[in-house]
């Protein structure tokens, strides 16, 4: 579903597996209604986004809620705990929808930023390691090998 609020272009996109027709311009009450109608099996998560590339993003586990956000000005992605719990990711995203900022001091974040950059990158590094290190093992056989071709032809052109 995505509701789309009057509000510099605000949109709230929720993980649905059935279609269900926009709301557009939502009151906070719908956004209450969604938020409380997250199920992990087929509502998992929602997301609120503001202008730019920001988003509050709010997932749920299996007993509890957890939050992330992207800063839209630096692109920087920030996640709080996995404990959250369904009122105050209801104030959050109240607070986030309104415009007012509150919403970043309610609970702690850490900069995951580049934990998403390397979840990319570690197989990648993995594989050149790898690479990098049976190659240093089997160089003193390949070194050993290319003595032993240089042998043979040189004693087999005299």
């Amino acid at each position: 579903m995505r509701l789309e609020t009057g509000r510099d272009g605000v949109t709230l996109l929720v993980d649905h597996r059935k279609k269900h027709p926009p709301t557009v311009s939502p009151s906070p009450e719908d956004l209450r209604r969604e938020l409380a109608d997250l199920d992990i099996r087929r509502k998992p998560w929602a997301l609120l986004r503001g202008d730019g590339r920001g988003y509050l993003k709010v997932g749920f586990g299996a007993h509890d809620y957890y939050l992330e956000y992207r800063d839209a000005r630096t692109g920087r992605v920030y996640a709080s705990g996995r404990d959250q719990t369904l009122e105050r990711v209801t104030e959050m995203f109240l607070s986030y929808h309104a415009g007012d900022g509150q919403w970043r001091r309610m609970v702690p974040w850490r900069d995951v930023t580049w934990s998403e950059r390397n979840r990319r990158w570690g197989l990648v590094g993995t594989v050149i390691f790898v690479a990098l290190v049976v190659l240093l093992a089997l160089l003193p056989e390949l070194r050993f090998g290319l003595y032993r071709l240089l042998a043979a032809l040189g004693s087999g052109g005299s």
